[in-house]
């Protein structure tokens, strides 16, 4: 059966952007010191321009607050690429968790509808 994870809090990162302070897994979502950074270097720098080719399929196992696949989508769009992306996520968070985050303000990437959120 399914648990949400609770007690999720938004914590300022060393640069101003914020990622999730979880106490039930004892971590952070992101980095503490610039999670756009870290996203921009694995799942871009190495991962899909790297990789140097057009279409490209993705798997990423811990979707976590979705920054990850933001930036692969806002770079494929950029780019003119074709990316299959799927994630796989034991603890999906609401969508208010995942605005706490702020992706829209680090990143200038308007995805969601944050006026319909619970």
């Amino acid at each position: 059966m399914f648990t949400p994870i609770t007690q999720l809090l938004p914590e300022r990162t060393g640069v101003g952007s914020f990622t999730l302070a979880s106490t039930a897994l004892g971590g952070h979502y992101h980095s503490l010191f610039e999670a756009l950074t870290e996203s921009r270097h694995v799942y871009l720098d190495q991962g899909l321009l790297h990789l140097g080719q057009r279409n490209t399929d993705i798997l990423e196992v811990g979707l976590g607050t979705g920054l990850n696949d933001l930036v692969t989508w806002a770079e494929a769009d950029n780019k003119g690429l074709e990316v299959n992306y799927s994630a796989l996520e034991p603890f999906p968070l609401s969508p208010r968790s995942i605005a706490a985050v702020g992706h829209i303000a680090i990143t200038g990437y308007q995805v969601w509808k944050t006026d319909t959120m619970p």
